[in-house]
């Protein structure tokens, strides 16, 4: 029997928030476990406030975790993505069971490797992260992606947007997000301006906002000084946690795949999602978790991989029209 459970995610805020189902199927199986999360610290915020969790703990230098770790003297530990240095700090430790897949080199210092296929890209990534939670014990149960918003971070949500669009802001707002650093192919930013624009002239009572990490805020000011309809822009670093507010405030999010696609459908909010046709990078492992959402694709034959610049089709996202997420955007605004 397994009381004292440690969780490991350290990448990105996507990837994180598709292990919040496991989180809740774990709890759901081990109501009076002591259930700990292990994130970076730029994704911890995804979980801080997840009611399923008893800590959530953040990454730090190697030695530095394995003392960490070699304290709280857990049971088990699943780990969602293998990576050397986790692997390693959790053996260390003297954690004495370690799950995770067998997909990498070093997952043979796990003392349980479960070969999942995740190549064939025939399930969502969440489904495989709750087989894992599985492997402790318990059966499957219905769960969704969630992240809670505190009191605190929704009143500075409701402080931002009246700052940005005054008093009567309400909730009637569109979210564009089109970056995604690095983590997929992008539709072209000039679309995303063309959306808002185009949202805009069907519901002139909306407010369109622009948001970016650090790195895109240069691209979401200039798509936002070409613009008609006078988006605002997030021009400010938030936490996860305070991005997660905002989102929830709104009506619609349209990204590329990215974290914030993810947070959107944590916290209930719908989507539209533009995919690249690479079989790595698919909606039905990558896209929103969940009913209530349009993932968008390009109307190409699949690629198993993004090849060299010889290929004639490194414009392919620029197989989604604008037209088409006009469209798929007007029926998640409409009534129903």
């Amino acid at each position: 029997m397994v009381d004292n459970i440690l969780l490991v995610r350290t990448d990105r805020i996507g990837d994180v928030v598709l292990v919040t189902p496991a989180i809740s199927v774990l709890r759901e199986n081990f109501p009076g476990a002591r259930i700990s999360f292990l994130a970076s610290p730029y994704a911890a915020g995804v979980v801080r406030s997840n009611p399923a969790l008893s800590e959530v703990l953040e990454d730090r230098p190697f030695l530095e975790l394995v003392g960490e770790l070699r304290r709280r003297r857990f049971d088990a530990a699943v780990i969602f993505f293998v990576n050397f240095k986790v692997v390693m700090a959790t053996l260390l430790a003297g954690i004495p069971l370690r799950i995770g897949p067998a997909s990498k080199l070093w997952s043979v210092f796990l003392s349980r490797m479960i070969r999942q296929k995740r190549s064939t890209v025939d399930r969502h990534e969440a489904d495989f992260n709750i087989d894992l939670v599985l492997e402790l014990g318990g059966k499957r149960v219905e769960a969704r992606t969630g992240m809670t918003v505190s009191p605190e971070n929704a009143a500075f949500a409701e402080e931002f947007l009246v700052r940005k669009f005054g008093k009567n802001a309400g909730n009637r707002l569109v979210i564009l997000h089109p970056g995604s650093r690095g983590s997929a192919k992008d539709w072209p930013p000039e679309n995303f301006a063309a959306l808002g624009e185009g949202i805009k002239r069907r519901h002139p009572d909306f407010n369109i906002l622009l948001t970016g990490g650090q790195a895109e805020r240069g691209m979401i000011t200039g798509l936002a000084a070409g613009m008609k309809c006078g988006p605002a822009i997030l021009d400010e670093d938030v936490s996860v946690e305070k991005l997660a507010a905002i989102i929830a405030k709104a009506s619609l999010l349209a990204a590329n795949s990215t974290g914030p696609l993810h947070i959107a459908t944590a916290v209930g909010v719908p989507t539209i999602s533009f995919f690249p046709p690479l079989k790595n990078m698919s909606p039905s492992r990558w896209g929103p978790y969940g009913p209530g959402h349009t993932a968008l694709m390009p109307s190409k034959t699949p690629c198993q991989s993004c090849p060299s610049p010889e290929c004639g089709r490194l414009d392919c996202m620029t197989g989604i029209s604008v037209s088409e997420a006009e469209e798929a955007a007007e029926k998640l605004l409409s009534p129903k």
